[in-house]
This record gives structure tokens, C-alpha cells and sequence, in this order.
């Protein structure tokens, strides 16, 4: 009778535990997958909106990196989605351009949240930063979905200046103290400079690295992949990193 049962329960065991590590699988699929590159630019061209006194009085254009939360392969669509990926919040690293010299890191701004600005005078002057706010809009959720995806700002450049600067919550801090002159990390024209941008959320995170390109007209300020091919920048951005650098994520 054993001998009977033991060929019959062995195929049964083994069709379980593929069928276990087939659902771990895909589980395992399901997690969020991040991926950064590069966005689309944005242009401010109405300087003398009387909510913002504060802000220059030039046109500026930002650049911007794209991060979107992957769908999954369409073959297995129909039963199984992509979980969103929550609480995300990433930081910009900005490195001179064919050196090792950071110039500057700084939390990411995620583009199209408020502006982190409370307390107008009767003149509309805005008296402060809102800190609460700005914690509150350093972080986001990403679903995932085809053409679906969340900007986030990395730099800036205004049409009379020859530099262009890192943006992020902070910068407005430095316009309503300072003005211009304080914005941080400064960017030379005519030169490149290289960026990475990382984003974390719950149990996944990503990578990028980008060029910036600021010639001497503000609206061909640039920000640029990496090309995988490019040795000697991945052979430089690997001795920064102390590693391969692409569009990595990691879960």
C-alpha cells in the first residue's frame, strides 16, 4: 500500500511547491519598481504675478527628472498590478563637471506641490517659510500605470543670469531671506555638470545620473542622461559612486 501512495503524494508535493514559488514569485514582481529620467522642462514666464513679490523678476526655466512606479509585464497584467509606491522622497547630488567635487545635495522638490510659502502681509509679502508644509510635500505616492509618473525639480536658471542653481523647498527659503544671490548650489555657464538623483520609497529605491547643460541662453539649459555607453563618464560617475552608475533600482 505504501508503495502505491508515495508515486501518487510525490507529484502532488512538488506541484505545491512550485505552485508556492510561483506566487512568491510574482509577489515578489509586485513590489514598486522606480525609474528616473529625464523630464520635461518647465518654463515661468510671468514674473510679476503679485502672489510671488518675492520671486525675480526675470523668466526662468527649470529642468526636471521624471520618476515614474513601472507597470507590470504586459503579459501578466490581466491578474496581477504593481504596488504603489508610497512615501516617496529622493535627494539631488551635484558634482563639478569632470571632477570629484560635490557641490551641493539637497532634498528633491517635487514639482506642482504648493509652494512652501504662509503668512502674507497685507502687501501679499510672504513673511516665512511654512516648515510643516514642507515636510508634508517632501514625500508622495507613485502608482503604477502607463503614462503616469511625477516630476521633480532639479535646477533652475533665470533669463538675466549666467548661473543656473539647484531647486528645491529650500530655495524658497533663500529668496524670501536673501534673494537670489543665495540660492545654492551655483552653477556656472559653459560648463557640465554632473547630477545624480536618487529616490527612495517603501521597500524599493532608484538611481540616475545626468549631465546639466548651461550654454549662455537660459532656455537651452539642459538636463541629460547619462548614456550607458559613455565609459569615461560612467568610469568617472563609478569612481564618485564607488560603483556602476545607470538607471538602477533596487527593491
Amino acid at each position: 500500500m505504501c508503495e502505491q501512495f508515495v508515486p501518487a503524494f510525490i507529484p502532488s508535493l512538488i506541484a505545491s511547491f512550485v505552485a508556492v514559488v510561483i506566487v512568491l514569485i510574482l509577489e515578489a514582481r509586485r513590489k514598486p519598481k522606480l525609474y528616473i529620467e529625464t523630464g520635461q522642462s518647465a518654463y515661468h514666464d510671468r514674473p510679476d504675478e503679485e502672489d510671488r513679490p518675492f520671486w525675480p523678476k526675470s523668466p526662468a526655466k527649470f529642468v526636471r527628472a521624471k520618476v515614474s512606479n513601472q507597470p507590470m509585464p504586459f503579459w501578466i497584467r490581466w491578474a496581477f498590478s504593481r504596488e504603489t509606491a508610497y512615501g516617496c522622497f529622493g535627494f539631488v547630488e551635484f558634482f563639478g563637471g569632470g571632477t570629484e567635487e560635490l557641490l551641493g545635495r539637497m532634498r528633491i522638490r517635487w514639482s506642482n506641490t504648493l509652494e512652501p510659502v504662509e503668512s502674507r502681509a497685507a502687501d501679499g509679502t510672504p513673511q516665512r517659510l511654512n516648515y510643516t508644509m514642507i515636510n508634508s510635500i517632501s514625500a508622495i505616492d507613485i502608482a503604477s500605470a502607463d503614462g503616469l509618473y511625477r516630476h521633480a525639480d532639479i535646477a533652475v536658471r533665470f533669463e538675466n543670469d549666467p548661473v543656473c542653481y539647484g531647486w528645491n523647498n529650500e530655495s524658497y527659503r533663500m529668496l524670501l531671506n536673501d534673494g537670489i544671490q543665495n540660492l545654492r548650489p551655483r552653477l556656472g555657464s559653459d560648463t557640465d555638470y554632473f547630477v545624480r538623483v536618487t529616490v527612495f520609497s517603501q521597500g524599493s529605491s532608484a538611481t540616475a545620473c545626468f549631465t546639466i547643460d548651461n550654454p549662455h541662453n537660459y532656455r537651452n539649459l539642459e538636463l541629460r542622461e547619462v548614456p550607458k555607453r559613455r565609459s569615461r563618464i560612467r568610469q568617472l560617475l563609478g569612481s564618485i559612486f564607488g560603483r556602476d552608475q545607470g538607471n538602477t533600482t533596487k527593491t
